[in-house]
């Protein structure tokens, strides 16, 4: 699958020195913003109160990754396990249903 080559690429790019190791949550925010200015206006706010990287404003990659993970609809949550399989792409309403 190229989006796993893509967001594996993406996160190393991100944090070089990590050896991928230790168990690891990341979160890359997919904007479906429409201008940038929505975009930076709400990625500035987001990241204030979240630690999530998310893809450069109008990179190729954001359409690549919306076109082959079929993403049609916002939010959506999708889960890897740490060999970038799908494990789950109901991973908003799983997050929603679970279990306090």
């Amino acid at each position: 699958m190229r989006v796993a080559s893509c967001i594996s690429n993406y996160l190393t790019e991100f944090n070089p020195d990590d050896d991928h190791t230790q168990p690891v949550c990341e979160v890359i925010y997919i904007s479906n913003d429409t201008d940038k200015r929505e975009f930076k206006e709400f990625y500035s706010q987001m990241i204030e109160e979240t630690s999530w990287c998310t893809f450069k404003w109008a990179d190729p990659v954001i359409a690549l990754v919306k076109n082959e993970l079929k993403l049609e609809s916002l939010p959506k949550v999708i889960v890897f396990d740490k060999n970038l399989r799908i494990v789950t792409e109901n991973g908003a309403d799983d997050l929603i249903n679970m279990e306090p």
